[in-house]
């Protein structure tokens, strides 16, 4: 698949390509030291599945099985991490619950959000790991929001302690 690369969108996702970030989900530097590494080995690629945001908006779920893995999964499941105090943080904006835990469980699935324009497919962000829907904000459709604010109930950004 071809993604048309912003600005904007490089600025958004460059932390998920920084080798020493402490929380969320980071690609392998050693596969993927950029956005535009991560764009040229998917241009041969479909993805295992599509999953619609909204109108225009859609998020393309790869599985990368040439690889040991493709990155770290910076997102965990609150049931999953009975024992760990849960921290609420000022993040880009957002009121997020991180998990503080030691290590990063490995993950070879990529996500890529985009949208649809008269260009093509713009992308907004890439992550390796767990598929999440945008953090719940007031412009989403209420069915978006609900289904966010439910995803966000239970999760959380994994932070290494």
């Amino acid at each position: 698949m071809k993604y048309l690369l912003t600005d904007r969108a490089k600025k958004h996702v460059k932390d998920h390509f920084a080798p020493m970030e402490k929380s969320g989900s980071i690609f392998n530097p050693v596969y993927f030291p950029s956005i535009e590494s991560l764009l040229n080995i998917l241009l041969d690629m479909e993805p295992i599945n599509e999953i619609i945001q909204s109108e225009c908006m859609a998020t393309h779920i790869y599985k990368i099985a040439a690889f040991e893995y493709v990155g770290w999964d910076g997102i965990g499941k609150f049931s999953d991490y009975p024992s760990v105090k849960v921290k609420v943080e000022n993040r880009n904006g957002f009121m997020t619950r991180f998990i503080e835990t030691s290590e990063f469980p490995q993950t070879k699935l990529v996500n890529i959000v985009f949208k649809y324009c008269l260009d093509g497919m713009e992308l907004i962000t890439a992550f390796p790991g767990t598929y999440a829907p945008a953090f719940p904000h007031n412009s989403m459709s209420k069915e978006d929001f609900q289904i966010a604010s439910e995803f966000w109930n239970e999760h959380g950004l994994l932070r290494k302690y």
